[in-house]
């Protein structure tokens, strides 16, 4: 959220710096835990309320603070470096909430709910009283002091918080787009990797086999540390904790085997903590020890496989979670058994679909990365003044 100003900012003509009490009324919320019942009509706004967005609910008999239309509600109290602390709801109905203790009402004394909102939510102001050690408490002297950034005109307020709704709205819209795409997948997947559902074109019954039938699994090689280096002299090396976290850019500039150059397509495979199958998109690399690609014996790209591994490697990992260091071994991934088609047009098909799906949600998820940054952006230069509107 946006930084609110120390000291005495300069602001645009016709907006101020106020404490928060000028523009809002502050109201504390009240116990209504005794009061819990699945059969309640007023929903009990509290801190996993607010911070899952009104998903999760619980419901009571009474409302001892009842919330209004266009109040924002603001959570109190939270764990050291929790994600709820200062979240905000605004809220959308008369006579349904029941405001509960650690969450207050933030109620606009004369301005636009939503503009209050969008510079109070998770503001900095709040969370530099989390010190990351003991559970945050945010006390009513808090938000006494809290400083506001403030447009005169109301319709300069409404129109800023128009802008973020709108910013905020596409936002929401491609999370629904990418949720439905990933059930697309998933159905797709249960269907087309069982032979429940052929493709057109392909008929036959799958038979059961071994994995190692079709695929073999190589197994990374020991490159020497002392070739290790991060100047990005050499070639990208790729460990365990590169395929599903933040690559740590790590380069080998010694002698290899062209064996173990990996490309983007290929599919690898963590040996050692998390089994998921990564379809690797990271350019030339060397696939070092403790890392697997998967290779199909008839020499063509296992896409196929990356999408039928997953649900199996799954299990593999449950099976030996009890374990203190989960070791992942060729003949674990050759020695699973289970039935695919033997058509390598099928399994071409298959994949391909898959990846165009896949790359779908991709497409999606960038849109959204850079809808979310254009936000941040827009909040800084509209929350103070930088950038007008009316």
């Amino acid at each position: 959220m946006v930084e609110n100003f120390n000291g005495e900012p300069k602001l645009p003509d016709g907006w101020s710096l106020k404490a928060l009490p000028e523009e809002l009324y502050f109201i504390s919320g009240k116990a209504h835990e005794k009061h819990i019942s699945d059969v309640g009509h007023y929903v009990v706004v509290n801190s996993k309320f607010i911070s899952s967005d009104g998903r999760v609910r619980k419901y009571s008999t009474d409302n001892f603070q009842p919330a209004r239309r266009g109040d924002i509600l603001m959570v109190m109290s939270d764990l050291p470096n929790g994600k709820a602390l200062a979240k905000t709801f605004l809220v959308d109905k008369d006579k349904l909430y029941a405001v509960n203790q650690r969450v207050c009402i933030l109620r606009a004394r004369a301005g636009f709910p939503e503009y209050f909102r969008y510079q109070l939510d998770r503001a900095k102001y709040f969370l530099s009283f989390d010190d990351g050690v003991q559970q945050t408490h945010l006390l009513n002297k808090v938000f006494e002091e809290c400083p506001v950034i403030v447009p005169k005109s109301v319709e300069e307020q409404k129109a800023i918080a128009t802008a973020l709704k709108d910013i905020d709205d596409l936002i929401a819209s491609l999370d629904a787009l990418i949720a439905k795409k990933r059930d697309t997948k998933q159905a797709a997947m249960q269907q087309l990797l069982t032979g429940k559902t052929r493709l057109p074109g392909f008929k036959g019954k799958w038979p059961e086999r071994k994995l190692g039938t079709e695929i073999k699994m190589q197994v990374g090689f020991p490159f020497a540390s002392r070739f290790f280096n991060r100047g990005g002299q050499g070639t990208k090396l790729v460990r365990n904790r590169d395929l599903h976290g933040t690559p740590d850019d790590t380069y080998y500039a010694g002698p290899f085997d062209d064996d173990y150059l990996i490309t983007n397509g290929d599919v690898l495979v963590g040996m050692d903590g998390d089994f998921r199958p990564c379809l690797w998109a990271g350019g030339r690399a060397l696939l070092n020890q403790r890392v697997g690609r998967i290779k199909c014996k008839s020499g063509r790209r296992a896409l196929f496989f990356y999408y039928l591994l997953e649900p199996h490697l799954a299990e593999l990992e449950k099976k030996i979670a009890g374990t203190t260091v989960k070791h992942l071994s060729h003949s674990d991934v050759e020695n699973i058994t289970c039935c695919f088609p033997e058509n390598l047009e099928e399994q071409s098909a298959i994949g391909s679909l898959l990846r165009d799906v896949d790359n779908e949600i991709e497409m999606l998820e960038a849109k959204l990365s850079k809808a979310a940054v254009l936000k941040h952006g827009m909040m800084q230069q509209l929350l103070t003044g930088r950038i007008r509107l009316v």
